[in-house]
C-alpha cells in the first residue's frame, strides 16, 4: 500500500506540477556554472560567497579559502556565516578576495549600487564577480523582494559602482521560461473559482476541463524542464535569470 501511495504522490506531483515551480533546470546551469568558478581557480585563492544563505556551493570550493556573508535576516535556515553583516559593509580590509560569488541575492537588496561598490572594494586588482539575479520571477521572500534587471539594467549598476560587465548571459533557455509559466499557471487554477458564477449545467463539465488543463499544464512543465536541462534555447523568448562576470573598471 505504501508503494501505490508513493506513486500516486509522485503522479499528482508532476500532473500538477506541485513541484516544478522553483526553476529547476535553473539550479542544474546554475550549480554547473558556480562548479566553473571553482574550478578556474587557483589553490590556495580566497573567495567570499555574499548572501550565502544556506551556502549551496561550499563543497565545490574544497580547494580555496571560502568565506560567506549574510545578514541572517530571512525566515530560512541559513548555514553559519562568516561574517554576519549587511552587504553594504562586510567587515574585512580592502581588497581580500580573489573571487566574489552572489547568486539569486542582488533582487533582495533595496541599493544595488551600494552593495556592488562594497564588493568592489573587498576584491583584489585583478579579481571578478560572478553574479546572477532574475530578469522574470515571481515576488518571493517579502518584504526583501525589490527589483528584476534587464541585461541594460545590470550594466548601469555595475558602472555606477565602478564595476564593468566582462561577461553577461542567460543563465537558462526560454523553456525553463515556459515551464515556470507552466507550473504556476498549473498551481493557481482553482476550479471553484472559475466556476462560480457558472450555470448548474456548466459546474462539473467545467471543473472536470480546468483539472484537466491542469494536469496538461504540469506534464507541460515537465517536458518542457527537461528539455531545458539537456538543451536550453537561448535563441527565442526570454530568461529567468541573468549571469554576469563583473571586474573592476580600469
Amino acid at each position: 500500500m505504501g508503494w501505490w501511495r508513493r506513486r500516486a504522490r509522485k503522479l499528482r506531483n508532476a500532473a500538477f506540477a506541485t513541484r516544478w515551480t522553483q526553476n529547476l533546470s535553473g539550479r542544474k546551469h546554475l550549480e554547473v556554472w558556480i562548479r566553473e568558478a571553482a574550478r578556474t581557480l587557483p589553490a590556495g585563492s580566497r573567495v567570499l560567497d555574499a548572501g550565502s544563505g544556506p551556502a549551496p556551493f561550499r563543497e565545490l570550493f574544497e580547494r580555496v579559502q571560502y568565506e560567506t556573508a549574510d545578514h541572517l535576516k530571512n525566515s530560512y535556515k541559513y548555514f553559519p556565516p562568516t561574517y554576519t553583516c549587511d552587504l553594504r559593509n562586510i567587515p574585512v580590509e580592502n581588497g581580500r578576495f580573489d573571487r566574489v560569488i552572489c547568486t539569486q541575492v542582488l533582487e533582495h537588496v533595496p541599493d544595488p549600487v551600494a552593495v556592488l561598490a562594497e564588493l568592489s572594494r573587498v576584491l583584489k586588482p585583478e579579481g571578478d564577480i560572478w553574479l546572477s539575479a532574475p530578469l522574470f520571477f515571481e515576488e518571493h521572500e517579502g518584504p526583501r523582494d525589490f527589483f528584476r534587471y534587464t541585461q541594460w539594467g545590470f550594466k548601469r549598476v555595475a558602472e555606477e559602482a565602478g564595476l564593468v560587465v566582462q561577461e553577461i548571459a542567460w543563465l537558462e533557455g526560454n523553456y525553463a521560461t515556459v515551464a515556470h509559466q507552466l507550473a504556476m499557471a498549473s498551481g493557481s487554477l482553482i476550479p471553484s473559482h472559475v466556476t462560480r458564477m457558472a450555470r448548474w449545467y456548466e459546474f462539473i463539465p467545467l471543473h472536470i476541463l480546468i483539472y484537466v488543463v491542469r494536469i496538461q499544464f504540469g506534464l507541460l512543465a515537465r517536458l518542457f524542464t527537461k528539455l531545458d536541462a539537456g538543451l536550453p534555447d537561448t535563441a527565442h523568448g526570454m530568461c529567468i535569470n541573468y549571469r554576469l562576470v563583473m571586474k573592476k573598471a580600469r
